[in-house]
């Protein structure tokens, strides 16, 4: 039993790896719907909420590549364990920069919330 420890243990880490990209993700859509919905129909507090998301996206990316590379120096991974750890890298990155590209939006939003809005 003691043998299996380690896996039972690096499974684990893989699988909060998984955790965080899946919450990470769904912040993400949920900050591009809101920046697109203040887009078009300004409200100031929306804007705030997307702008504190974008940064808290932006940690939990740093989180995720701080576990991914703990998980890499200390178990070694091979294989599909490590294509995994850095599909989850790549993952992580892109979602933090559509959370950026979010912020972006509610800036322009802020900048034209007089100006009518074509459908």
């Amino acid at each position: 039993m003691e043998r299996r420890y380690p896996r039972i243990r690096f499974q684990k880490r893989l699988d909060e790896l998984k955790k965080d990209v899946d919450e990470m993700g769904q912040a993400t859509i949920k900050s591009y719907q809101d920046a697109v919905s203040s887009f078009v129909n300004y409200d100031k507090e929306l804007v705030k909420k997307v702008i504190q998301a974008n940064k808290d996206i932006h940690l939990m990316n740093y989180d995720l590549e701080h576990k991914a590379m703990s998980v890499i120096a200390s178990e070694q991974p091979v294989a599909g364990d490590l294509r995994f750890i850095e599909a989850s890298l790549k993952v992580g990155s892109h979602l933090k920069r559509i959370a950026g590209l979010a912020a972006n939006i509610t800036e322009v939003a802020r900048h034209i919330k007089n100006e009518e809005i074509p459908v």
